[in-house]
């Protein structure tokens, strides 16, 4: 099937037995993450998968995780970037998986693939920041990664750049990574998805930033520091996940929750590197042979 997509219809079709992906949280140095420990929580209840690695610092609370050491000795935005390469590179972590950050809360059962989700186009996304916030890395990475597309020959790029997880292909992703390597800010996300043509639905940011109401009902939601602290999220948050996962040491809080997702096995592990993924937008070893053409759409 070189060259074939394997989408939700496709998988369909083909009868393919699809394979849960595996999850990668990118995570900084600090030993105390109580964010870290309800995304967790969320990913054992609500979230299929084989197998979820940290990149970057294992807290030493954390079980039954994979990790993907790397030095945390840059700025963190160059951490971040080191953690998404090393997992990449790292050969026991499935070729399809979704990325996360260690305040992703999927609040709701995960069912079929992860949707590609956007948040509208990149120059109505920019033009919204750029009189909201003060000028420095994240819209000069914005402006750089438009310009970046421009040459690439992308109309009316979207924008990813969401607080949510996105599904992402071992190849898919390391082409990229060498593409972001002309610009010094990249917006990673957004060029992926632009690049492979991700398409997908626009929704609105879950992020909050605010210790206040904050709209509910959602699948996804993400905090800053003090809203996941002191704010009503984070006590909404806490709520829905009263109970210790299995990722969670014995001394951790909370009770331990019966229902959980199997260990790997050596046959899942290699299924995984063969098998029909089970993300959207993604594709086995044997991906599409090239990019799409400049200017296509």
């Amino acid at each position: 099937m070189r060259g074939v997509s394997l989408t939700p219809a496709v998988i369909v079709e083909l009868g393919v037995e699809p394979v849960l992906p595996d999850i990668v949280i990118p995570v900084r140095e600090r030993d105390r993450n109580e964010e870290l420990r309800y995304t967790l929580r969320a990913i054992a209840a609500n979230v299929p998968h084989r197998q979820v690695w940290i990149a970057g610092y294992m807290p030493s609370w954390v079980r039954d995780v994979g990790h993907v050491p790397t030095r945390q000795a840059a700025t963190k935005y160059q951490n971040s970037r080191g953690n998404w390469k090393a997992a990449v590179d790292h050969e026991e972590v499935a070729d399809d998986f979704l990325l996360f950050n260690d305040d992703f809360f999927v609040m709701k059962p995960l069912r079929g693939v992860m949707p590609a989700l956007h948040r509208g186009p990149l120059s109505e996304v920019y033009r919204h920041f750029a009189t909201r916030v003060k000028p420095g890395r994240y819209l000069l990475g914005m402006r750089q990664t438009m310009g970046l597309l421009d040459e690439l020959g992308v109309e009316s790029p979207l924008c990813y750049e969401l607080h949510v997880p996105i599904a992402l292909n071992r190849d898919r992703y390391v082409e990229v990574w060498e593409v972001c390597n002309r610009i010094k800010y990249p917006h990673s996300r957004t060029v992926y998805g632009n690049y492979w043509q991700l398409g997908g639905r626009q929704v609105r940011d879950p992020k909050v930033m605010t210790r206040g109401a904050f709209p509910g009902g959602g699948q996804f939601l993400s905090t800053m520091p003090d809203t996941f602290t002191r704010g009503r999220v984070g006590t909404f948050i806490r709520g829905a996940f009263p109970q210790r996962s299995r990722f969670e040491a014995p001394s951790g809080r909370g009770r331990p929750l019966a229902a959980g997702w199997p260990r790997p096995t050596p046959s899942t592990t290699a299924r995984a590197r063969v098998g029909a993924p089970k993300v959207a937008g993604a594709s086995t070893r044997q991906r599409a042979t090239s990019p799409p053409a400049k200017g296509r759409r």
